[in-house]
Protein backbone atom coordinates (compact mmCIF):
# COMPACT_ATOMS: atom_id res chain seq x y z
CA UNK A 1 0.00 0.00 0.00
CA UNK A 2 1.03 3.70 -0.68
CA UNK A 3 -0.39 6.61 0.43
CA UNK A 4 -1.31 9.53 -1.75
CA UNK A 5 -2.01 13.32 -1.16
CA UNK A 6 -4.31 15.61 -3.05
CA UNK A 7 -4.09 19.13 -3.54
CA UNK A 8 -6.48 19.77 -1.11
CA UNK A 9 -4.42 18.31 1.93
CA UNK A 10 -6.35 14.60 1.68
CA UNK A 11 -4.57 11.40 1.93
CA UNK A 12 -5.75 8.36 1.14
CA UNK A 13 -3.87 4.80 1.29
CA UNK A 14 -4.23 3.13 -2.22
CA UNK A 15 -3.29 -0.65 -2.72
CA UNK A 16 -0.41 -0.57 -5.56
CA UNK A 17 0.16 -3.93 -7.45
CA UNK A 18 3.54 -4.00 -8.67
CA UNK A 19 2.88 -6.35 -11.07
CA UNK A 20 0.73 -3.64 -13.28
CA UNK A 21 2.30 -0.24 -14.30
CA UNK A 22 0.62 2.67 -16.77
CA UNK A 23 3.07 3.87 -19.07
CA UNK A 24 2.64 7.41 -20.89
CA UNK A 25 3.09 7.16 -24.53
CA UNK A 26 2.50 10.77 -24.95
CA UNK A 27 5.23 11.62 -27.78
CA UNK A 28 8.51 12.17 -25.99
CA UNK A 29 7.54 11.02 -22.41
CA UNK A 30 7.89 7.63 -20.99
CA UNK A 31 6.96 7.53 -17.32
CA UNK A 32 5.33 4.85 -15.76
CA UNK A 33 2.80 5.23 -13.18
CA UNK A 34 1.78 2.53 -10.21
CA UNK A 35 -1.72 4.03 -10.20
CA UNK A 36 -4.37 4.98 -13.33
CA UNK A 37 -4.94 8.11 -11.93
CA UNK A 38 -1.62 9.14 -11.32
CA UNK A 39 -0.97 8.87 -15.23
CA UNK A 40 -4.20 11.11 -15.36
CA UNK A 41 -3.03 13.68 -13.84
CA UNK A 42 0.33 13.56 -15.06
CA UNK A 43 -1.43 13.99 -18.81
CA UNK A 44 -3.22 16.94 -17.86
CA UNK A 45 -0.79 18.63 -15.78
CA UNK A 46 2.42 17.72 -17.50
CA UNK A 47 0.98 17.35 -21.42
CA UNK A 48 -1.88 19.99 -21.17
CA UNK A 49 -2.34 23.59 -21.08
CA UNK A 50 -5.01 24.59 -18.53
CA UNK A 51 -6.11 27.93 -21.05
CA UNK A 52 -5.19 26.20 -24.39
CA UNK A 53 -6.69 27.04 -27.53
CA UNK A 54 -5.48 24.13 -29.54
CA UNK A 55 -4.74 20.63 -28.67
CA UNK A 56 -3.13 18.15 -30.63
CA UNK A 57 -2.87 15.05 -28.95
CA UNK A 58 0.61 13.15 -29.04
CA UNK A 59 -0.64 9.69 -27.66
CA UNK A 60 1.52 7.18 -30.05
CA UNK A 61 -0.19 7.38 -33.35
CA UNK A 62 -3.50 9.71 -32.86
CA UNK A 63 -4.66 12.59 -34.67
CA UNK A 64 -6.87 13.97 -32.74
CA UNK A 65 -6.77 17.74 -32.57
CA UNK A 66 -8.98 19.77 -30.31
CA UNK A 67 -9.86 23.63 -30.29
CA UNK A 68 -10.95 26.17 -27.01
CA UNK A 69 -14.76 26.20 -28.87
CA UNK A 70 -17.23 25.47 -25.68
CA UNK A 71 -17.33 22.03 -24.77
CA UNK A 72 -14.35 20.85 -26.80
CA UNK A 73 -11.86 21.36 -23.48
CA UNK A 74 -14.40 18.67 -21.67
CA UNK A 75 -14.03 16.54 -25.12
CA UNK A 76 -10.24 17.01 -25.06
CA UNK A 77 -9.99 15.88 -21.04
CA UNK A 78 -12.29 13.12 -21.63
CA UNK A 79 -9.98 11.46 -24.42
CA UNK A 80 -7.22 11.96 -22.79
CA UNK A 81 -8.25 10.14 -19.68
CA UNK A 82 -9.81 8.10 -22.32
CA UNK A 83 -6.17 6.81 -23.61
CA UNK A 84 -4.62 6.38 -20.28
CA UNK A 85 -8.03 3.84 -19.50
CA UNK A 86 -7.55 2.03 -22.46
CA UNK A 87 -4.26 2.16 -24.03
CA UNK A 88 -1.57 2.63 -21.29
CA UNK A 89 -1.67 -0.58 -18.96
CA UNK A 90 1.69 -2.64 -18.94
CA UNK A 91 2.06 -5.94 -17.30
CA UNK A 92 4.96 -6.73 -15.67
Amino acid sequence: QIYTGCYDGSVRAVRLNLMQNYRCWWHGCSLIFGVVDHLKQHLLTDHTNPNFQTLKCRWKNCDAFFTSRKGSKQDAVGHIERHAEDDSRIDS
